[in-house]
């Protein structure tokens, strides 16, 4: 048995060979587009897979007093998972922009599980692929009178919009299970909306707490019960937070937590690695959460300004 994983890739990384790499228990490829000879993909296949570590389907025990029952079926715990390869891709991925390549999408990963000629025929999941189309949504769906009001609000040259265009690269580093990068650019949402221009911690902070928007920004992503869950993680891992969830505690966490990652440290690499990723999901999951509250919040009063052209108006 043997799984593959493609990616796609982007950026301008030619290659001048076959652009494959094989190793006795995985094979590299990278694949080019035609026309422009850029390396579009990457396939990482893991072969000689044992069986028990393929995706087999295990009999689930029912509950007799539920009142719904259980999907019949789960996958063997123990299967091959693509974050056990997802360091060394993140390392590979820093590597090759040295060469060219801009970014690797992991949200975009497809999995395929292929047996070999004389592997035994039993039920296993066949593999997934992830699309965005398949994502929850966030949001409510947008209306058209409401788009309208969207495209006029960005007409302007409103400062705010770079607060805005700061979580909207954080959103995208949470989807792609990047939560470092993630980190850093919703602080800076927080920092640009709220923080005045300031950078030293005791101005900084006293900037902060005296925004009401971001205060009731942090009290309503506490609504939110995935965000719970990870703060009473969070408890547990930073003094910063133990004591207390109000939000100048959280500011100062958030404000202390930026410069742990904002310089770079050799000596305790185990932290804040960049292929160690999911080590940070629910410091990303609560900063990415405040940063969407307070740029709602900004998006709505822009929104209430502004009005759309209607057809009636134009000559």
């Amino acid at each position: 048995m043997k799984v593959r994983y493609t990616l796609p890739v982007r950026g301008i990384l030619r290659l001048s060979e076959t652009g494959e790499i094989q190793y006795p228990d995985m094979t590299f490829r990278f694949k080019s587009d035609e026309p422009s000879g850029f390396v579009t993909a990457l396939e990482l296949e893991i072969i000689n897979i044992p069986q028990e570590n393929w995706p087999t389907l295990i009999p689930v025990e029912q509950d007799p007093e539920a009142s719904i029952p259980r999907f019949p079926f789960d996958v063997n715990p123990k299967a091959v998972r693509f974050s056990q390869y997802l360091p060394h891709i993140l390392n590979l991925e820093s590597l090759l922009s040295l060469a060219g390549l801009e970014s690797i999408d992991f949200a975009m990963v497809r999995e395929e599980w292929i047996p070999e000629p004389d592997d035994e025929k039993i039920g296993i999941w066949a593999g997934i692929e992830r699309k965005p189309s398949e994502r929850e949504p966030d949001a409510d769906p947008v209306s058209d009178l409401t788009l309208a009001k969207f495209i006029a609000a960005s007409a302007g040259e409103e400062t705010e919009t770079g607060g805005l265009a700061h979580f909207r690269v954080a959103a995208d580093f949470f989807y792609q299970e990047r939560y470092i990068d993630s980190i850093r650019y919703s602080y800076l949402a927080v920092e640009y909306l709220f923080a005045g221009g300031k950078h030293k911690k005791t101005q900084t902070l006293k900037a902060l707490n005296a925004a009401s928007d971001l205060i009731d920004s942090i009290e309503k992503s506490f609504k939110h019960p995935q965000v719970q869950s990870a703060a009473k993680r969070l408890q547990e891992q930073y003094s910063a937070l133990a004591t207390s969830l109000e939000p100048p505690a959280v500011i100062e966490w958030a404000f202390d937590l930026r410069g742990s990652i904002q310089h770079g440290n050799p000596s305790s690499p185990k932290r804040w690695h960049p292929s160690r990723q999911e080590r940070h999901q629910d410091e990303a999951l609560l900063l990415l959460n405040i940063a969407h509250e307070a740029c709602w919040i900004i998006a709505q009063r822009r929104l209430s300004h502004v009005k759309p052209i209607e057809p009636s108006d134009i000559d």
